[in-house]
């Protein structure tokens, strides 16, 4: 069986007005970008585009919702990341679909503790113009690399807890 991290990765940081995108394969960068939309048929839209242009992938990995916001806000998301997960679906059942709460691969990839948003956002950009070697790159398209990056280094389980405790942070949708 193919090692899933070392296989073609979709990963998505959903946002009520951008959502960033990014593509690894065999653990290496190759492209990432960012949907812009202002209505639920142009969000359909632009997720088709981005599937069309990196299809197949063998899994498709979602930043999972801060749940202390807006409940309108928390909706819009939600229904954003069920549109991906049901348009990868109807493509193939074989592709696995993980959600990763960020406060895992924000641990992992910027530094843990209590960082600020601020400062968490600038390390996100940092890194992400790094790995991609873009000179511009937005905070959703960052994160978006960031996120498929820790699970191409770390899988879609990274233990947050205590050692021992046996508790993990992410799983399949």
């Amino acid at each position: 069986m193919k090692n899933i991290r070392q296989g073609k990765i979709l990963a998505i940081d959903p946002s009520s007005k951008k959502t960033g995108w990014a593509l690894w394969k065999s653990g290496k960068y190759i492209k990432s970008g960012v949907l812009a939309f202002d209505s639920f048929g142009g969000a359909v839209r632009q997720c088709l585009e981005v599937l069309d242009s990196v299809s197949p992938i063998d899994a498709l990995v979602i930043e999972d919702q801060y749940y202390h916001m807006n409940a309108k806000t928390l909706k819009v998301l939600a229904e954003f990341a069920a549109i991906f997960k049901v348009l990868v679906n109807a493509r193939s059942d074989k592709v696995a679909i993980f959600v990763i709460p960020p406060a895992t691969w924000q641990a992992k990839m910027l530094g843990g503790g209590n960082t600020k948003r601020d400062e968490r956002k600038k390390r996100s950009t940092l890194l992400a113009r790094m790995r991609t070697g873009k000179d511009r790159i937005g905070e959703d398209e960052s994160d978006a690399v960031n996120l498929g990056e820790h699970f191409t280094i770390y899988g879609p389980y990274t233990r947050t807890s205590k050692k021992g405790t046996g508790k993990k942070s992410a799983g399949r949708a």
